[in-house]
């Protein structure tokens, strides 16, 4: 009970304290105004704010202000910021932070410090992250090439809709990377995907129907989907299937 009081009582005492200054940034990060959204923020998340859930969501808010293109953009102090955040568990500011070390961005490129922090927050469930461990599986990237375990994470990420990794599934059905090559399961990925408006993923899905492989044949609905596919032709190509999904961090 006591717990429970004192969360109330701490979110209560944000919005008076320090809810004006950082809702004067919120309005102003909305019209892109990144200079006075920094302004408004820096000074509180510097005095620290009432309760650590507030001031995780504020270190992560100037890490991604910061990282935005325009007149204050720094990765550096974007991946400063990310890392407060991240070091006390939050996931979407531990996602940003192995992005950043993934590219080279602000830090030095390190791909084991990017997996590390890939890892922390797609064990939170982080859907981008749990599709970036698979990707970062499936290239190698930091770690030993293994399709199986690329399957696995984005198998997680694409129970939650993630299209990037029913993307990611479909190309690897088609070519029995990590899974049994299997023509039904790969139609039924793309279509998730296709479904949730993924251009690329219509255009691989008039593929199956107008070959007729996963799905029944079905020539309208191949137009319908404007497919790029000769018809005859199946599968598409292996650059278009090691592409397919490989969305970049």
């Amino acid at each position: 009970m006591r717990r429970i009081f004192s969360a109330v009582a701490a979110f209560a005492f944000a919005s008076l304290c320090v809810g004006a200054d950082f809702q004067a940034g919120t309005v102003a990060y909305d019209r892109g105004d990144y200079a006075t959204a920094l302004k408004e923020w820096l000074p509180v998340a510097e005095q620290g704010g009432p309760n650590l859930h507030f001031l995780l969501d504020l270190y992560f808010l100037i890490g991604a202000t910061y990282a935005h293109e325009g007149a204050t953009q720094n990765y550096a102090e974007a991946a400063r910021w990310y890392r407060k955040a991240s070091e006390q568990g939050h996931r979407e500011a531990q996602y940003w932070l192995g992005v950043a070390f993934e590219t080279g961005a602000g830090i030095p490129q390190d791909y084991k410090e990017a997996l590390k922090w890939y890892r922390n927050a797609a064990d939170q469930g982080f859907a981008d992250a749990q599709y970036a461990m698979g990707r970062m599986y499936a290239n190698g990237s930091g770690l030993r090439q293994n399709y199986v375990e690329a399957a696995q994470w984005y198998l997680q990420a694409a129970a939650q809709n993630h299209v990037g990794s029913q993307n990611a599934l479909c190309g690897m059905y088609l070519l029995g990377r990590g899974v049994r090559q299997d023509y039904s399961e790969a139609a039924s990925w793309c279509k998730k995907s296709a479904n949730q408006g993924d251009p690329d993923a219509q255009t691989i899905l008039a593929g199956f129907y107008g070959i007729g492989k996963g799905v029944p044949q079905d020539y309208v609905l191949a137009l319908m989907g404007n497919s790029g596919f000769v018809v005859g032709r199946f599968p598409p190509s292996r650059a278009v299937c090691d592409n397919f999904g490989d969305a970049r961090p």
